[in-house]
């Protein structure tokens, strides 16, 4: 085994982020460690941007995974394998992070509607992370293949929980197209806005994304 070095490797001064990342950084993992959060079933829940209805979304929560553990082991499996974290955002969309295996998922899927709407949204978020997985990358030349096939999955699932309207109606959402590139900035513009980002954590969020072009 080759030793360890301990000599800091020099970065180029043309490609080191504006010293403002580092007081960013820093304000942004202090606001990730006030997050709200708790465990349902096992599985790690944070809340971001949502203060209201906690012991009403974890309920449901559970009620999710109880069905999806009695009606569909395989994909409760696959959501328990994939998903790492579980965070809970007032979004009008449910999303993921594929590298850190973290489903968001929208208050829509869990507030005011079954709990099988908020299962079906955890099989189809876990299904973007086991395409993920296998080394498919999201990108806009295979973003409506990879929606479609989520929406498929969704889809069965609700079927398979005698859901049919439910599932016709994940089926007629693919029309809107909320994949596009156009669709997905103004998802994002929006989001920051819904989850009350303050002007220090947009700023990072612009830094962030011009450096790591």
């Amino acid at each position: 085994m080759s030793p360890v070095s301990t000599r800091r490797r020099r970065v180029p001064t043309s490609v080191r982020p504006p010293f403002l990342v580092g007081a960013l950084a820093w304000k942004a993992l202090l606001a990730v460690l006030r997050i709200p959060r708790g465990t349902v079933a096992g599985v790690q829940v944070r809340f971001m941007g949502v203060s209201e209805g906690l012991d009403e979304i974890c309920v449901k929560l559970s009620e999710a995974l109880e069905i999806l553990r009695r009606t569909d082991r395989r994909r409760y499996k696959a959501v328990r394998h994939y998903t790492r974290h579980l965070v809970v955002w007032p979004a009008d969309r449910s999303a993921v992070k594929p590298r850190s295996g973290v489903v968001l998922l929208s208050t829509r899927a869990l507030v005011g509607g079954p709990a099988v709407l908020a299962a079906a949204a955890l099989v189809h978020e876990t299904t973007h992370l086991r395409i993920a997985h296998m080394g498919v990358k999201w990108r806009p030349a295979l973003a409506e293949r990879i929606e479609r096939r989520c929406v498929r999955e969704e889809s069965a699932f609700l079927r398979l929980c005698n859901e049919d309207v439910l599932a016709a109606s994940a089926e007629g959402s693919l029309s809107e197209r909320w994949w596009t590139e156009e669709a997905m900035a103004a998802f994002r513009e929006r989001t920051l806005d819904q989850v009350q980002a303050s002007r220090w954590m947009r700023r990072l969020r612009s830094i962030l994304s011009r450096w790591f072009e």
